[in-house]
């Protein structure tokens, strides 16, 4: 349907995909870019490609790349206390983009933060993801989706050795992750799900976030 669309537009066309990424190496490493995600090289990608008719210089592409930092509740780095990494994607209100940030930190140890208001979501895809993933702790928050959540990972029997915790409040949420998180590890807070039932909206929510991992964390320093 986009490729249609594009095709009744006047407007230049850039194709790009994930075989032109090579692209984003011509200009900057992309250990540089300051987005975590693979999602996010494509994202640069996109935006490098579309300065191409204004012959803007290589240099100064790559200091935008670098000075650019994620938008607030979208997979914002909070903080790292204890070598613990902190990032609030307050803003994931469905499964698919708690899947994307748990291939992200892949390989780390990993707590996640999910639940909320249910909106009639398919979480059998999210379940599997965390089943693989290297997620040690879910601290399910609230009484919403997060039960969904733990049930389905937990069928699984590769990871039997996945820990779940209830949090009631934000507060009880980030504290669990303070002290079940390793070092080197990743604490997100990634729900999959609607805000409604505890907090005002998606904001509110990650800013309580932001608020208890600074409280707890440079209490932990």
């Amino acid at each position: 349907m986009v490729k249609k669309i594009a095709q009744q537009s006047k407007a230049r066309k850039i194709a790009f995909s994930e075989t032109k990424l090579k692209i984003v190496k011509g200009i900057i490493n992309p250990k540089e870019i300051p987005l975590p995600g693979e999602f996010n090289q494509l994202n640069v990608l996109a935006a490098i490609l579309a300065t191409a008719p204004f012959n803007i210089p290589k240099e100064k592409i790559k200091k935008a790349i670098k000075n650019f930092h994620n938008l607030p509740h979208r997979l914002e780095f909070a903080g790292k206390y204890q070598g613990i990494e902190f990032y609030n994607n307050s803003m994931a209100t469905v499964p698919e983009t708690t899947i994307l940030d748990l291939k992200t930190f892949n390989g780390r140890p990993i707590s996640l933060i999910a639940g909320g208001s249910d909106k009639g979501s398919d979480y059998s895809l999210l379940a599997k993801e965390i089943a693989k993933s290297s997620v040690k702790n879910l601290i399910i928050l609230g009484q919403g989706t997060g039960q969904k959540i733990e049930e389905g990972a937990k069928l699984l029997p590769q990871r039997k050795e996945l820990r779940s915790f209830l949090a009631i409040t934000m507060r009880e949420a980030v504290k669990i992750c303070c002290q079940q998180t390793p070092r080197n590890g990743v604490c997100l807070l990634s729900p999959a799900s609607a805000s409604f039932n505890m907090f005002k909206d998606y904001q509110d929510r990650g800013k309580q976030f932001k608020k208890w991992v600074k409280k707890y964390g440079q209490k932990s320093n």
